[in-house]
């Protein structure tokens, strides 16, 4: 019997000795501008948008899901935003390499910021960024047809937030001049309109405690010894009238005392001031003060020198914001661009310093419009050179929409030094 040979054929299996490709860990971004209350539609819901991206994710097995972020009302054009900025955290700190958005419209409207985030921000992190309905996938970009589109799309983007914002603020202003209402929540004593579209009617059922509150100011009261009076008499809070009628739900706002500000805040608010003129037509002149003086004096003005320190020691403003007079330290004064008889606060985005003649000559006048340019440019600066946190919730609209309420509510006047030059330009 032939004996069998012990050779070894050449026929092993050969296993594989490289390793698994590492799945790249996967944040799903969703943004939408105005804030939805969890509605179930076919558009661009926070949980539509989620949902597409989690079908996109499970079906590839090079992406892991390692967290959600959503910004559920914020605006694309500007990246300060909550849950952006906690994504871009976890990136810096190397637990996400991967982000996928539903479209780039979503991730932002900024053609500029957009572009620097696509092109250099994330390239440099080593962040692969997919734009599901859009086709791309920064991984996958060869020059194609798909890729070169991607800029225009974002300045498309850009443009149709500015399209929307103007025709959104032109039709504001058309209702502002009108007489109609706009703000999201109607202040308390009054009510919406069951017959004025963008109306609002006298709430009967706690009129009577704005009424008593004017009264007792214009007899003397403090805002402590008011809320004290209103308590006594068990009056219907602000918060729990808006349970009430519906406007709130949770329980957490049924607060039935009467504290804090409220009080203040109804006093200073332009909208109650028809129960102050009422309230003086009918009481003698000689009986006290006037009630409007003694509603102004109850919004005390603050000490500006903290924000002195930031724009003349941090920022190095040296020039007056008006004339562009150098300022010598001793003589810096902080004026709100905005006239604070109107904003009644402060804000960095609309304080600027001026020499004392500025200063006294402006008065509470608004600046002609040219400045507002100026001081969108001086606030982008200050944004981006020294990131105060007083500057997280600004956006440049903001400033441009409350100087126009306040041309539309009697600050009509506009001044201008009369040795008007430019200060603040752009050195970009």
């Amino acid at each position: 019997m032939a004996r069998k040979s012990r050779k070894k054929t050449g026929s092993a299996v050969c296993v594989s000795t490289s390793p698994a490709v590492k799945p790249f860990s996967t944040a799903i971004y969703a943004r939408l501008s105005v804030e939805n209350s969890g509605k179930n539609d076919d558009g661009d819901s926070i949980e539509n948008q989620v949902s597409i991206c989690r079908e996109y994710i499970e079906e590839r097995p090079y992406l892991s899901l390692t967290d959600v972020f959503s910004d559920n009302g914020a605006k694309g054009t500007s990246f300060e935003r909550p849950e952006f900025n906690r994504m871009m955290d976890m990136i810096k700190a190397g637990k996400i390499n991967a982000v996928v958005c539903k479209d780039l419209s979503r991730f932002g409207r900024d053609y500029i910021e957009t572009g620097n985030y696509l092109e250099k921000i994330f390239p440099f992190l080593g962040v692969r960024f997919i734009a599901i309905t859009d086709h791309f996938d920064s991984f996958e970009t060869d020059g194609s047809e798909e890729s070169l589109m991607i800029p225009l799309k974002n300045m498309i983007n850009e443009l149709y937030a500015k399209d929307i914002s103007r025709k959104i603020r032109t039709s504001f202003d058309e209702r502002m001049a009108k007489g109609e209402f706009l703000p999201g929540f109607i202040p308390y004593g009054y009510v919406k309109s069951k017959t004025v579209e963008y109306g609002i009617d006298v709430d009967e059922e706690v009129a009577e405690n704005i009424k008593r509150i004017f009264k007792w100011r214009l007899e003397g009261a403090s805002i402590p010894e008011i809320n004290r009076r209103l308590n006594a008499l068990g009056a219907t809070t602000p918060a729990v009238r808006k349970l009430q009628l519906g406007i709130w739900h949770s329980e957490k706002y049924n607060n039935p005392e009467w504290r804090g500000c409220t009080v203040k805040n109804i006093l200073t608010n332009p909208l109650y001031t028809g129960w102050a003129k009422f309230l003086e037509r009918v009481n003698e002149e000689s009986s006290a003060t006037k009630l409007l003086d003694k509603i102004d004096k109850s919004a005390k003005r603050n000490n500006l020198s903290f924000y002195r320190q930031i724009l003349f020691d941090e920022f190095e403003s040296k020039n007056c914001f008006y004339c562009g007079k150098p300022l010598s330290p001793n003589k810096v004064h902080v004026d709100h661009f905005i006239p604070w008889s109107f904003i009644k606060d402060d804000n960095l985005w609309n304080l600027v310093l001026a020499c004392p003649s500025c200063n006294a000559k402006k008065n509470d006048k608004l600046p002609v419009r040219s400045y507002l340019d100026s001081i969108i440019e001086r606030n982008r600066h200050i944004i981006v050179e020294l990131h105060r946190p007083e500057m997280r919730n600004y956006q440049a609209s903001i400033i441009s929409r409350v100087y126009d309420w306040a041309k539309l509510n009697g600050y009509d006047k506009e001044w201008k030094p009369s040795n008007q030059r430019k200060v603040f330009v752009d050195t970009d």
